[in-house]
C-alpha cells in the first residue's frame, strides 16, 4: 500500500506534461497531479494536437503552450524546461499525458532534490516489479540501443 506524502516547500515546482492527441487521458492525468502534487504548477505542452487536448488542459487550469505542429516529445520537453527556467521554477518534473507515470510518485521523486541530496532524479518502472510488462518491440530496441551505447563508451 502506498502512503501519501504530505509536502510543504517554498520551492517553485512545475509538472511538465508533453501531450499529442491525448484527449482521452489528459484530464485524468491533470486531476491526479493536482491531487498527488498540489504544491506543483502544471504546464501542458500541446505538441500540435488535432483533438481537444489543449481545450481540456485549459479547462483544468493548466498552463498551455501550443506548438505549431507535432515536433516530437523531445521538443515538447525542451519547451517545458525552457518555460520552467524562464518562469523561475526551482524544480521541473515530467509526467506523460497517457497516464503511464503515476503522479503519486512525484513527492518521492523530488524529495532528494529538496533535501540537497541530488540535482537530478530519474524514475524507472524497471527497478521493482509493479506488473508493468514492456512490449517486445521496445525491449528489442532497448537491448540494441544499450549495446550500441556500451560499445561506444567502452562500458556496460
Amino acid at each position: 500500500m502506498q502512503h501519501k506524502v504530505v509536502m510543504r516547500t517554498n520551492h517553485k515546482i512545475l509538472t511538465i506534461i508533453p501531450a499529442y492527441n491525448e484527449e482521452d487521458s489528459l484530464g485524468e492525468v491533470i486531476a491526479r497531479v493536482k491531487q498527488d502534487a498540489p504544491f506543483a504548477d502544471i504546464v501542458v505542452i500541446n505538441d500540435g494536437s488535432t483533438d481537444a487536448t489543449a481545450a481540456i488542459a485549459e479547462r483544468m487550469d493548466a498552463f498551455v503552450i501550443n506548438l505549431p505542429y507535432d515536433l516530437g516529445v523531445g521538443a515538447a520537453m525542451q519547451t517545458g524546461y525552457l518555460f520552467a527556467r524562464e518562469m523561475g521554477y526551482d524544480i521541473a518534473i515530467q509526467v506523460d499525458a497517457d497516464g503511464q507515470h503515476d503522479p503519486a510518485e512525484i513527492p518521492a521523486l523530488i524529495a532528494p532534490v529538496l533535501k540537497g541530496e541530488a540535482d537530478v532524479v530519474i524514475g524507472s518502472r524497471y527497478i521493482e516489479d509493479r506488473g508493468y510488462i514492456t512490449p517486445l518491440l521496445r525491449r528489442v530496441g532497448i537491448f540494441i540501443l544499450a549495446h550500441i551505447i556500451s560499445f561506444i563508451i567502452g562500458r556496460k
